[in-house]
């Protein structure tokens, strides 16, 4: 992400927050990034919306830091992007009960980072905005729930609450080791935590149930230069490197995807001045091609599909 300063308040983020003082509501709504240029002429704190607003990020949570500031986790994705952009203004904006949405906060970034074009490049990126809010009591954000990407640090809090929550499951590894030492003919839906796991999961599902009905669960992987891992939903994650000749270069994946690729990226193995293409995709393998200049060299690649 872009090296942006810290926020500056603009002058209606102020005037909000001295409402929210004094018991107004502070929502945040939405961080919005931009590619415009502040010259001498640009006072950040008179400004009412970024100078070239290119994209709206939805916010993903909102947490008070108890030191008068507030943290926005936002999403940044260039999903439907139609064309690329440097990141040099980010807007942070909320509700005024008297104006409505307006522009609270902003940042620039004198290194700004570019943002490709929704394409062969996808961009999936969480990050963190700190903004000021004092000691205001009512702070709130709208969240989304149309994207959400978690970190190791969001993962490894939720199993560190559930492992904690007294009303969490028993450890379902202890149950099925009993299970095992134990050589009586056992009902397995009347031991706690365990019927309603077979009647959830399903059979063949590759989950829990099948595991504790002793059945094999579809995790088989080919972990070699070009190989494979199976994810339990059906989906297939496959890598390799191609094989090149002339002015195409070509692969087949390790093994067919029953139904159909989502998604194929590849990068180059040496830099070249020229442009790639895919040429032919199918369940099996895929194609590559150069316009111009010399022959294409071999590519590593993932494939994605079920």
């Amino acid at each position: 992400m872009a090296d942006f300063q810290g926020t500056i308040l603009t002058q209606q983020g102020r005037n909000l927050l001295a409402k929210a003082l004094t018991g107004a509501n502070l929502d945040f709504t939405k961080v919005s990034l931009g590619d415009g240029v502040w010259d001498s002429s640009i006072n950040p704190e008179q400004l009412t919306n970024l100078v070239s607003p290119k994209v709206n990020l939805p916010i993903q949570d909102l947490v008070i830091q108890g030191d008068g500031t507030a943290k926005l986790r936002v999403v940044l994705t260039n999903t439907g992007l139609t064309q690329g952009f440097f990141t040099r203004e980010l807007g942070i904006f909320a509700n005024d009960p008297d104006l409505g949405e307006i522009l609270y906060a902003v940042a620039y970034a004198n290194n700004p980072d570019f943002i490709p074009a929704d394409g062969i490049v996808k961009i999936e990126n969480i990050f963190d905005i700190y903004t000021v809010v004092s000691t205001a009591k009512n702070v709130t954000a709208v969240i989304s729930d149309t994207i959400t990407l978690v970190t190791k640090e969001d993962v490894n809090n939720a199993i560190t609450s559930h492992n904690t929550d007294t009303t969490a499951h028993t450890d379902i590894r202890n149950e099925i080791t009993n299970l095992q030492n134990n050589k009586a003919s056992i009902d397995l839906n009347n031991i706690t935590g365990l019927g309603n796991i077979l009647n959830l999961d399903g059979i063949g599902s590759g989950l829990d149930a099948d595991l504790v009905r002793g059945l094999p669960a579809d995790f088989t992987s080919d972990l070699a230069t070009n190989g494979y891992q199976k994810l339990p939903s059906g989906l297939i994650i496959q890598w390799g490197v191609t094989t090149s000749s002339g002015t195409r270069t070509y692969a087949t994946f390790p093994i067919a995807f029953p139904n159909t690729v989502l998604s194929l990226t590849y990068s180059e193995r040496s830099r070249q001045d020229w442009n790639t293409y895919i040429v032919s995709l199918s369940n099996t393998g895929f194609t590559a091609g150069v316009d111009g200049g010399g022959g294409m060299p071999s590519v590593f690649y993932i494939a994605i599909g079920y």
